[in-house]
């Protein structure tokens, strides 16, 4: 499991305390026992939920995940390229800047839209086989996959309105 800043220091310590195997040892055993939280390392912006690994690392996901990253990078190569046009150099990197960090969330709007539509086709394809326990994780993957999405938007939203907003525009 990958882990963050945080879990790297404490394994760390744990494996200078203990010695290298015996410290990873006690490290997953208090992260399993729940003495340790917060140090696994966000997958997706927090959808780190039970059954969200394997829909990122399926095939379909996999292929739409690199099909969204070529347009949206041909689409924001386009306007990128248009930005920087002779102007003040610093205002044409401010633009480039605030393009790639759209594209960014664009492209990580589109792979949440996308394990949406994967969690919904799960919750009915469980439903129909009458498997409640996997109905109940498809549930809770689409409740993270729609959280994601708000966030994003929000993330979006108040990147337009900064921008807006420092330029004056009414």
């Amino acid at each position: 499991m990958p882990l963050n800043k945080r879990g790297k220091k404490i394994m760390k310590s744990m494996k200078e305390q203990y010695g290298s195997k015996k410290g990873e040892n006690v490290f997953y055993a208090s992260l399993n026992k729940g003495k340790i939280k917060g140090v696994e390392k966000k997958l997706l912006g927090g959808l780190l939920v039970k059954g969200m690994r394997q829909l990122v690392k399926s095939q379909p996901y996999q292929a739409a995940r690199k099909r969204t990253m070529e347009k949206t990078a041909e689409a924001y190569k386009k306007s990128i390229a248009d930005r920087n046009k002779p102007r003040a150099i610093k205002e044409a990197e401010k633009d480039t800047k605030f393009m790639r960090g759209l594209q960014k969330l664009d492209s990580s709007r589109v792979k949440g839209e996308k394990l949406m539509d994967m969690s919904q086709f799960l919750i009915k394809e469980a439903r129909s086989s009458g498997r409640r326990d996997m109905t109940q994780v498809g549930r809770s993957l689409r409740r993270a996959s729609y959280a994601y999405l708000k966030n994003i938007n929000n993330k979006a939203k108040a990147m337009i309105q900064r921008k807006h907003s420092k330029r004056g525009l009414n």
